[in-house]
């Protein structure tokens, strides 16, 4: 069998919750009144019903309802809000905070003797260690829960355990083994007319399907799934759905249709915030990229989700990623970066799933299908315990080894941190010194200076036209300055409103033009913001002196292969004809945004940003002024 690319499942929620169909105007006027039970009720039906589409809004729901628990020591609430903040982590991809929030559920639901919530919550938790590739904490806390709720004849419990336990089958590539687990749980779900849990089982089977190369099968699964999560507004599972098919579509060699579906998926995870699906997005974007051989788009895209993934020291992913990575190093024949994914792929793959985790999950499902019964658990725990008696010594040499593992780690990241304080030091200095560069004094005593002339005529019409463009433009600079890319379109918004400031202060003195290529695409194209203003304002303030007729001003961006060439031309002194302290701030203005490229550009791309200043008066040609050029490569928005 071939192998497949991805796996895309979606985990089946261990709650008492499914989505409420309660109208949402009237749980929110319930907000509005003063019984606070009705109002801790209104906020859990709340947070279900926003829990697939509006994420945020969930969260904001779930935060308001257990403060008021807390408010009203109402213990089996708070851990129920508990365990659906850590349901939204998990699907989030906030592993760490959403097994934080269960085990409090956990610990809540132990101290008010709430066996539905111990399981609830064993089962989430499960699903978070699944996540991680911890598959032996996972498989033991969905064998403690699918026991139990045998023997309470748990419909819904049984179907949700039995769905986990296919899930993580998935995650092991033992599609065949999880195919039974899915078809029970779906058949449990319709015995309670569960609409979700109905579509979340065949999007699973369709999982199985699609890597077992039915395909005709995964699209029926597919399409009966996405229908239902369609009427019910659960946007995240759609979106999986469309993933499901454009993992088909790629198979059939259809990589740009693949890629189009995907990105379709792709803006759904990113309003959503789904940080485990916008990963897979972006390896599978990637992988297809790769293979229409548009290795550096590709790379551009494994960036993406090796910085997510990193971040969520999500090892199955970072292991897909890398190699991904090192075919498309291979294709360039960049040897050097291909050894260097080859190893990381080793690592990651170390990490996933060593020898001895397999033999204990082995073990644990021979436990799980021989014999179903809590009574046997105990034993086995009987039996650790003896066991640990007799290698006491072993265990605290063991123990001693950890501290000293875990000290090591804890050093280590406190270099790390380290480095990236001053890293982000740097950083914050050189855009200081940009924002006094663009903002200076100067400038905004000539525009405060303009406005007291205006003033002293009495012409308050201008006076109060060019305070308001003055803050306006003030306001535009410092939002754009707390991004480090913006589209190119906001670049040329803010730029124009700037020069045209600029030109009512001096009574349209001087002319300009802004040239674009046609093949930039101005609203997905990123570059640095305020990138151009300072050598705009150099040209205005120090370049069009009183002696030079018709002074003008021509700014461009043109396409060159990977990169966008931009300069800035104007027809005034030349830069050695100035002022020695203008001379200065021309210099500092170069060398700053050297400085920034460098930070924002050079470093992510490993590229050289090339500066260069050109006096065209010492130049054999008609033109006159100054000229100042250069390249940053070419940034597409995902």
């Amino acid at each position: 069998m071939r192998k497949k690319t991805a796996i895309l499942i979606s985990i089946l929620f261990f709650s008492n919750h499914f989505l409420s169909g309660q109208n949402t105007d009237s749980l929110i006027n319930i907000l509005q009144t003063e019984n606070t039970e009705e109002k801790i009720e209104a906020c859990l039906k709340l947070s279900n019903i926003y829990i697939y589409s509006k994420p945020d809004s969930a969260e904001y729901y779930l935060n308001y309802g257990l403060d008021l628990s807390v408010y009203e020591n109402d213990l089996r609430h708070q851990a129920i809000f508990l365990q659906q903040k850590g349901i939204l982590e998990n699907e989030r991809g906030n592993i760490s905070s959403a097994k934080k929030n269960l085990r409090k559920t956990i610990q809540i639901a132990q101290e008010i003797s709430d066996t539905s919530l111990i399981i609830s919550g064993s089962g989430n938790l499960g699903n978070s260690h699944m996540y991680v590739g911890e598959y032996e904490t996972a498989i033991e806390l969905f064998t403690y829960v699918a026991i139990i709720a045998e023997k309470k004849q748990d419909i819904k419990t049984i179907a949700t355990a039995n769905g986990a336990i296919g899930n993580l089958y998935v995650y092991m590539k033992s599609y065949e083994k999880a195919l039974p687990y899915y078809e029970k749980s779906k058949e449990n779900f319709e015995k309670l007319n569960l609409e979700i849990g109905i579509a979340l089982s065949l999007m699973n089977i369709a999982v199985v399907f699609y890597n077992t190369e039915r395909y005709d099968f995964a699209l029926d699964n597919y399409e009966k799934a996405s229908e239902i999560f369609k009427e019910t507004n659960n946007l995240l599972n759609y979106a999986k759905c469309i993933s499901g098919v454009s993992r088909i579509l790629s198979f059939k060699k259809q990589y740009k249709t693949a890629i189009n579906e995907e990105k379709n998926a792709l803006k759904v995870y990113k309003d959503l915030n789904a940080k485990i699906d916008i990963i897979s997005s972006f390896s599978f974007i990637a992988s297809n990229n790769l293979k229409l051989k548009l290795y550096k788009k590709a790379i551009l895209y494994l960036d993406s989700g090796f910085n997510i993934a990193s971040e969520e020291n999500n090892y199955h992913h970072l292991s897909i990623l890398s190699t991904t990575y090192k075919s498309c190093y291979d294709s360039l024949k960049d040897y050097k970066n291909a050894y260097h994914y080859s190893k990381l792929l080793k690592t990651y793959s170390d990490s996933i799933f060593n020898k001895e985790s397999n033999e204990r999950f082995s073990q644990l499902e021979i436990e799980y299908e021989t014999a179903q019964k809590e009574q046997e658990i105990e034993l086995l725990k009987k039996n650790e315990e003896l066991l640990n008696k007799e290698n006491r010594n072993r265990q605290i040499l063991l123990i001693g080894l950890v501290i000293l593992l875990l000290f090591s780690i804890l050093l280590f990241f406190l270099l790390y941190n380290r480095y990236k304080l001053r890293t982000n030091k740097k950083t914050i200095e050189v855009e200081q010194k940009l924002l006094r560069i663009q903002m200076n004094p100067h400038f905004i005593f000539n525009a405060l200076f303009a406005i007291e002339s205006f003033m002293n005529k009495n012409d308050l019409k201008k006076s109060v036209l060019y305070m308001s463009n003055f803050s306006k433009l003030m306001r535009m600079i410092l939002e754009s300055s707390r991004k480090n890319l913006i589209c190119l379109n906001k670049e040329i918004e803010i730029l124009e409103y700037y020069i045209g400031f600029q030109m009512l202060r001096f009574n349209n003195k001087f002319t300009y033009k802004i040239e674009i290529s046609d093949n930039i695409d101005k609203e997905n194209t990123l570059i640095p913001p305020m990138l151009v203003q300072p050598f705009v304002e150099n040209a205005i303030e120090h370049g069009f002196t009183k002696d030079i007729k018709s002074p003008e001003l021509i700014i461009s961006f043109i396409s060159e292969n990977n990169y966008i060439s931009v300069s800035i031309q104007d027809n005034g002194k030349g830069i050695n004809k100035t002022h020695t302290n203008k001379t200065n701030h021309q210099s500092l203005a170069i060398q700053i945004t050297k400085e920034r490229l460098s930070l924002i550009i050079g470093k992510k791309h490993k590229k050289n940003i090339n500066l260069e200043v050109l006096n065209l008066n010492k130049l054999n040609t008609e033109q006159k002024g100054t000229k100042i050029s250069f390249k940053i490569p070419h940034i597409e928005e995902f």
